[in-house]
């Protein structure tokens, strides 16, 4: 039997001190991990963060694989990236694509400003998510049904060579995971990487209801204190509960956000201004503009832009708004930038601010817990209230007229992400985290678990690390 590790690791004020703490005796452990999309398609912060630890942790001797849909655009049923065996499942490509194409056309019916004009509430224009014309459901529905199968027939072969099951997003598919895991005898971990948390399933996911239920059986890592109360509150086991932020690699090169007057926004235009923000960002960005001649602010993401370009033109500060579309290196706009915005309504804790943070960037973020979490407020960048244009173009203008304050901020942020966010230490960590739920699991089996009478754990606040006990 493995040696519980939940002690050690829930306890630690710091993962990325963990780093140095690795047991080369210790057995390699084969872990699967589920994500709904892989690349090639469009990468978002679940996606990276899935990438980047099952690289990691396979880089430490583990064998990882990734299942995810077979969604097409080019990509092999099976291949191994950075040592890691991806499976594609499902027919996805052919049904979603049929979807996609009758979503086009249903579009171009209905006229091409689907949104509602920019003059109007700008809260109000739809994310691409939101967009699904009955007409589509049932092929949808055909496509996820598809999927599901596949992979409860790739599980039935392959249970015998797995120890645990990790889940990189808490809808429907942790829930599948979850009735798979209790079904054979696996212990099986999803990641919230939300707030709020557990959200309910919208997609057309044949049993999603049952889906949504199920996931509740699972252990879960939360990324912050709030988070894990929420959890406890939507009826998780709070001993199965684990917090543990989201990791980061800390690149050679460093910003110098003092010779820059250019502001950068890194997130997907399709998640919408009810996600991400954009009416907030763009709102105060006309305040800025006006206050601060010369800066530009740069949006970097996929998606359509279309509407909120109509929006700059119309408050003249076009000019000093470029919307960059999508990249796959990141880091040449983190070197240019003189700070980070992110004013998202929704969030967890958000991979852009902390790679703007490793590459020495002040941030200015929402007071939401995974934003707070991950900036040290007056160090490292500033908090403002969730949508509130007049506070954000504020701090966004202080900053900008104060390059030395950028300066102190950006070596602050650098060193601060360095130190807590490492990812060698979270994945570390993560392995910790799994021994502990693989143990609990052994010596309490799918129905309960050991129920230790306090448990701490690592949480990150205002003034930094601070161990908070869960009861």
């Amino acid at each position: 039997m493995r040696k519980n590790n939940r002690a050690l690791f829930s306890g630690t004020a710091n993962p990325a001190s963990l780093m140095d703490d690795s047991d080369p005796s210790a057995e390699p452990l084969r872990v699967v991990m589920f994500v709904a999309s892989f690349r090639p398609l469009p990468e978002g912060g679940t996606e990276k963060q899935c990438r980047l630890l099952a690289a990691e942790l396979a880089r430490r001797g583990h064998e990882v694989t990734v299942v995810t849909r077979w969604l097409g655009k080019g990509a092999p049923r099976k291949e191994r990236l950075d040592g890691v065996l991806v499976r594609r499942l499902g027919c996805g490509h052919p049904l979603s694509g049929l979807a996609r194409k009758m979503k086009a056309l249903i579009r171009a019916g209905n006229g091409k400003q689907s949104a509602i004009a920019p003059s109007a509430n700008l809260r109000m224009i739809p994310s691409r998510a939101g967009q699904r014309p009955i007409l589509t459901a049932p092929l949808l529905w055909l496509e996820y049904l598809a999927f599901l199968t596949a992979l409860a027939a790739w599980f039935v072969r392959h249970r015998q060579n797995v120890d645990l099951l990790h889940v990189h997003e808490s809808h429907w598919l942790a829930g599948f995971v979850a009735w798979m895991g209790n079904c054979g005898r696996l212990p099986v971990l999803v990641k919230e990487a939300t707030f709020p948390v557990l959200a309910p399933t919208v997609a057309p996911v044949p049993g999603r209801g049952i889906w949504d239920r199920c996931r509740l059986r699972a252990a879960y890592i939360a990324q912050t204190g709030p988070a894990a109360r929420e959890l406890e509150a939507g009826g998780v086991d709070p001993n199965k509960i684990h917090i543990l932020p989201n990791g980061v690699h800390i690149p050679a090169e460093r910003a110098r956000p003092e010779s820059s007057r250019e502001v950068l926004f890194v997130g997907n235009l399709h998640q919408g201004a009810e996600l991400k923000g954009f009416d907030v960002l763009f709102g105060a960005w006309c305040r800025v503009a006006a206050a601060s001649p010369g800066a530009r602010l740069l949006v970097v993401g996929a998606g359509d832009p279309s509407a909120w370009q109509e929006f700059v033109r119309s408050r003249g500060v076009a000019e000093s708004v470029t919307f960059c579309g999508p990249s796959r290196n990141l880091g040449c706009w983190y070197a240019r930038a003189a700070m980070l915005v992110l004013p998202s309504r929704r969030e967890g804790m958000s991979n852009a601010v902390l790679e703007a943070q490793a590459w020495g960037l002040p941030v200015v973020v929402s007071d939401l817990p995974g934003c707070r979490a991950a900036v040290l407020p007056g160090q490292t960048g500033f908090v403002v209230p969730v949508g509130d244009e007049d506070v954000l173009a504020a701090a966004i203008a202080r900053l900008l007229d104060q390059p030395e304050q950028r300066a102190r901020m950006g070596r602050a942020a650098h060193e601060w992400a360095r130190r807590q966010f490492a990812f060698s230490g979270i994945a570390h960590a993560v392995e910790l985290c799994y021994r502990g739920v693989m143990a609990e699991f052994q010596d309490g089996g799918a129905a309960k678990c050991m129920k230790p009478q306090t448990r701490h754990a690592a949480t990150y606040g205002d003034a930094g690390c601070s161990s908070e006990s869960v009861e």
